[in-house]
């Protein structure tokens, strides 16, 4: 196997499951199975390939959240690499060609320019410092730091830019959405969420659905959809499939071993729910996180057919309602930890290149530490994550939710949150994008141990909803003078 070695601190027990997380991409970006073991100062990581690649970290900021920052490609060596000074290099270097692809009409600031030269400063003074490991840590997370500093800077200066430029040219606006789960008990709250948003979305749980075999209750179903068609907002109807424990019905399980039988009852459950809900809804959205699934014991090929057949059972009866599928975990690092053959990207461009009828793409950005979430990225990812998928050439719909509300004092390093500044900053990155079609945030309420809603879970309206009422009257008022 190729071994690559890193030097950092000692490491604490502590410390050690966080860094259990890193994973490598080779050129095309998909990660390797790997094997991450440590050793007093040490981290080995061992692969089943000779190549060069790409380190990811999640790297701990001041404030305890942590970010996956990413180093350089690396060559196998002898020598150890120093893990610090590697993540500041990969993140200058990163900032560094995102300049050099810079259209020529945006100047660098003054205060940008000289965030640039301390960021670039503090990475010399890291290789200059020799032997002394602390002096070397502490000037390489000065540069980390400085360089977060002006990619932020950078990032919501463009976003600005680039909304002016797309509603100037005749762009279209996103869809601003929530997911609508239960309509909320407080009078208050209900008019935020009609006031904030022109979309809600639907969920379909396929258990709740359908708790017995192929018998159906679709109340609260009828009912939310008949609440925001009074509130007259555009309906997006799921996901209509999800294949993990919470989704599947455990008389499915039955199937498990017969594919055959799976798609038959899948299949008749999608049929009942486009018939029934035809003509009421704005957009299908028939898939999510089947990317990711480990609910089942089908293979890849068989997750991509179950895809298809979802997909071609609404398009046979429901011919002109846009179809979307989307994609959870979108770096797809969960290949580091078990064979898959196909990162998220590449399960999307065969369904886009099979031209099975869908007509959009949804990214699901849920940030946390559960297990289908995203480790926090910095926005300057973000961007690059979007510009990649965008080359699919199809309209993006992307879901997103993060941690905002305090929770208990606990030794749990997966409970953390985000100042809901960061999560604003985040929400205009993403509405600003030229393929951006829609922007859902993805929990209506509270729910431990995820912090992630808009409403509290005794459904007060959080200081996050405010902020996000705001970004859309700003974004109602480009352009429209």
């Amino acid at each position: 196997m190729g071994q690559i070695c890193f030097q950092t601190t000692p490491l604490t027990d502590v410390e050690q499951p966080r860094l259990r997380r890193l994973y490598m991409t080779g050129i095309e970006g998909i990660a390797w199975e790997r094997d991450v073991s440590f050793s007093g100062d040490r981290i080995i990581v061992d692969r089943s390939t000779h190549e060069s690649g790409r380190l990811f970290v999640p790297w701990q900021r001041p404030d305890g959240v942590e970010v996956v920052l990413s180093t350089t490609h690396l060559r196998e060596q002898d020598a150890v690499y120093q893990l610090d000074v590697e993540l500041a290099r990969g993140t200058l270097n990163r900032v560094r060609n995102y300049l050099a692809n810079r259209t020529l009409q945006l100047t660098l600031s003054r205060s940008n320019q000289a965030l640039l030269s301390q960021a670039h400063d503090a990475f010399m003074n890291a290789i200059l410092s020799g032997t002394d490991l602390q002096a070397v840590q502490c000037s390489a997370a000065e540069s980390i730091l400085f360089s977060q500093q002006l990619i932020k800077s950078l990032m919501i200066e463009d976003a600005g830019h680039l909304e002016e430029m797309r509603y100037q040219t005749g762009g279209v606006k996103p869809l601003f959405g929530t997911c609508l789960d239960a309509v909320p008990e407080s009078e208050n709250a209900r008019q935020q969420l009609i006031d904030s948003f022109d979309t809600f979305t639907i969920p379909f749980n396929w258990q709740q659905l359908s708790p017995d075999t192929d018998k159906f209750d679709f109340t609260e179903t009828d009912r939310l959809i008949q609440w925001a068609q009074q509130q007259q907002k555009k309906i997006i109807a799921g996901p209509l499939v999800r294949l993990d424990d919470k989704s599947i019905p455990e008389w499915m399980y039955l199937w498990e071993s017969d594919f055959t039988a799976f798609q038959m009852y899948l299949t008749n459950y999608v049929q009942q729910v486009i018939q029934r809900y035809r003509g009421e809804v704005h957009v299908w959205h028939c898939g999510a996180g089947l990317n990711s699934t480990t609910g089942l014991r089908f293979s890849e090929e068989q997750i991509v057919r179950i895809s298809v057949d979802v997909i071609e059972t609404i398009r046979r009866l429901d011919a002109t309602t846009p179809v979307v599928i989307s994609f959870d975990l979108p770096w797809g690092e969960y290949a580091a930890d078990r064979r898959t053959d196909l990162s998220p990207l590449q399960f999307a461009e065969a369904l886009v290149r099979g031209d099975v009828g869908i007509n959009g793409v949804g990214l699901e950005l849920n940030f946390g530490n559960g297990a289908n979430d995203c480790c926090v990225r910095d926005l300057l990812e973000i961007n690059s994550l979007l510009t990649q998928w965008s080359r699919l050439l199809m309209p993006l719909v992307l879901s997103v939710s993060a941690p905002t509300s305090p929770v208990q004092p606990t030794d749990d390093p997966s409970c953390q949150t985000l100042d809901v500044e960061e999560v604003v900053e985040l929400l205009q990155i993403l509405v600003s994008h030229s393929a951006t079609q829609g922007v859902l945030w993805n929990q209506l309420h509270d729910a431990p141990p995820r912090q992630s809603g808009i409403l509290t879970q005794d459904g007060l309206a959080k200081p996050l909803l405010d902020e996000i009422q705001q970004l859309r009257q700003e974004q109602n008022g480009i352009g429209s003078g």
